[in-house]
């Protein structure tokens, strides 16, 4: 109801002999009051839920503007399997070369040549004459020339067994084979996965010795990639960096100088491929063949999770 309608009806409330009106001036303007901070309460209530809003939805903005960008692939995780293959072996019409003929079907594996299964028992004949070796032998001093002195060291020989004192962590290693795992998945999309030794893209540990610090634990995620035509491995290394590992030496090696004390070294040689990236604490390699790229294993090489001795 508009003012005027008001005005009007109490114009006629006054003239037709009604009772008093119940509300007295001071009553009515206290009512209107209140009804007016009434509707500036409420107004206030809608803009504020809307600066709520807002508030929320720019700071959900920002928060995935601010989240963590990880320099190599983003990969789905473990929630994945593989597509398995069984490790890929001859045809019987296709001889294995150093064997004496193909393996049975279903076997990996077959008697090298001049190998008998059970030995011969008796004594040998030796032949009256031997042709001298055109190599040098042991008792020719060139043999021995230009090779290293062997640098003798505190620490055995043989590698121990049981852990050793820098041992990853169970749940650093598990996250590192998922994301290698994942980054496969996504390299090869039409690839299927065949043991290279152990199962597929399974943690493998070994020690390797380091002359300066001793016996330190290697890591290892691999597998054979079979895609189409294509057949080779693919594999990820992780050793510690020891402070004052002299860099790789070897002829044709480009360096790449990354940032946040990262180097990164790439080679492609006549049977595949690798790159290493030394950060501050891990040596990390991809080995793949001719399988990816130089930047595709660059990617994958620089991924936070594989820096496992951070």
């Amino acid at each position: 109801m508009d003012e005027i309608d008001i005005k009007g009806a109490l114009r006629r409330y006054v003239t037709t002999g009604a009772p008093p009106f119940p509300l007295a001036a001071s009553d009515l303007l206290a009512k209107g009051r209140q009804r007016q901070l009434l509707r500036v309460g409420l107004s206030c209530l809608g803009s504020g839920t809307m600066v709520i809003v807002t508030a929320l939805v720019t700071s959900s903005a920002l928060t995935n503007l601010s989240a963590p960008v990880h320099p190599g692939l983003q990969v789905p995780g473990c929630e994945r399997s593989l597509p398995a293959q069984a490790r890929p072996t001859a045809s019987p019409t296709e001889p294995i070369v150093g064997y004496t003929s193909a393996p049975p079907v279903g076997s990996t594996s077959a008697p090298p040549v001049g190998f008998t299964s059970t030995p011969t028992v008796g004594t040998t004949s030796t032949p009256d004459y031997v042709e001298p070796s055109q190599y040098p032998t042991a008792e020719s001093p060139s043999q021995f020339v230009g090779e290293p002195d062997l640098v003798p060291t505190q620490w055995p020989s043989v590698a121990p067994e049981g852990p050793l004192p820098r041992d990853v962590d169970p749940a650093r290693l598990a996250a590192m084979a998922c994301y290698v795992k994942g980054a496969a998945l996504i390299l090869f999309p039409n690839a299927s996965f065949a043991p290279a030794s152990e199962p597929p893209m399974e943690i493998a540990r070994w020690p390797e010795l380091n002359f300066t610090a001793g016996w330190q634990p290697t890591y290892s995620v691999r597998a054979r990639v079979i895609d189409g035509r294509r057949n080779g491995i693919f594999q990820v290394k992780v050793a510690p960096l020891m402070p004052g590992t002299p860099p790789p030496q070897l002829p044709q090696l480009e360096v790449r100088r990354l940032g946040n004390g990262r180097t990164a070294y790439l080679d492609r040689g006549p049977f595949g491929g690798f790159v290493i990236v030394d950060t501050e604490h891990s040596s990390i390699a991809i080995f793949f063949d001719d399988l990816l790229t130089d930047d595709q294993a660059l990617a994958l090489a620089t991924a936070p999770e594989l820096d496992i001795f951070r």
